[in-house]
């Protein structure tokens, strides 16, 4: 395990007949029961529950689970799978860090995708009923691969912890990929957490992402940009990937808007008359950026 306390940095090791970790000046952390840990300092915290509700997260999970967004998935399990082979990975341990997990969606997709590869992965996120969401849907994730497959599960590995993207409470110089999916983060920290050769993935959103509800929201809706690229890091690759998300039903309508800055922003009228389109349609759009330190 190569979580470090977050008081002092120091390695933090499992005790002895106990999931619960402790470094060598004694401050400890309780392994809770879904399989997560808190390692999020107050003075880290700039409200009593910081990160998305438990509400948004509900919904987002509720539509991703639907796999609406699973062109998504693909096209990062795509850019992964280019990176091990180009790097030689097959038959090595592979190691991920998501930051901003949320519900763990994306972590649990890439699991099933790469269950045969000896593999671990680490999963923060600064809201504490998305990490407990995560680490419980996690460990369904893992027996359900072993059940249907035979597989050794023993091979895939996953670690969570409630944590600030500012200060990663773990080592450094030892993932393979970092992936951030319209989560916050801190190219120092990025930086110093990937291996010399590692990759950091970062997902925003594309052009025309939901422009379609954009357009009920806003007078002058503006279009999304693509993000800089970050200091310290250069751009290996970029795409921009769209998909036309249809709806099954209301239901799902109304879980995308509340996983969503929908929720909370734009003109308070139009929110109330929010509607589908008639073609029961709407843009997604991603971009999907690969950088390196350099």
């Amino acid at each position: 395990m190569s979580f470090i306390c977050p008081n002092c940095s120091l390695p933090l090791t499992q005790e002895p007949n106990s999931k619960n970790l402790r470094c060598e000046n004694n401050h400890s952390f309780d392994c809770a029961r879904q399989g997560y840990y808190n390692l999020l300092l107050a003075n880290q915290k700039a409200s009593k529950e910081p990160g998305d509700t438990s509400e948004m997260l509900q919904a987002r999970n509720r539509f991703l689970e639907t796999g609406k967004y699973s062109f998504l998935v693909r096209a990062i399990g795509d850019v992964i799978s280019e990176y091990l082979a180009r790097a030689e990975l097959e038959n090595t341990a592979f190691t991920l860090f998501d930051c901003g997990c949320g519900e763990g969606y994306y972590t649990r997709e890439l699991q099933k995708r790469y269950w045969s590869l000896p593999s671990e992965y680490y999963c923060i996120d600064i809201a504490k009923n998305g990490v407990k969401m995560a680490a419980s849907r996690a460990k369904l994730a893992k027996q359900n691969i072993e059940i249907h497959t035979d597989a050794n599960t023993a091979l895939l590995s996953a670690n969570f912890a409630v944590a600030s993207s500012a200060n990663l409470p773990v080592a450094g110089n030892i993932f393979d990929v970092f992936l951030s999916v319209f989560a916050p983060f801190n190219e120092t920290e990025v930086a110093r957490i990937l291996k010399p050769d590692g990759i950091f993935i970062r997902v925003a959103p594309g052009p025309n992402h939901l422009f379609e509800l954009k357009q009920q929201l806003y007078t002058t809706p503006q279009k999304h940009t693509a993000p800089d690229v970050p200091v310290g890091f250069k751009m290996l690759s970029e795409q921009c990937i769209t998909n036309q998300v249809k709806f099954d039903n209301e239901a799902q309508f109304s879980d995308l808007l509340y996983m969503t800055p929908f929720a909370y922003k734009g003109m308070r009228e139009a929110k109330q008359t929010l509607y589908l389109p008639n073609n029961n349609q709407i843009t997604a759009e991603f971009f999907v950026q690969v950088l390196a330190c350099g």
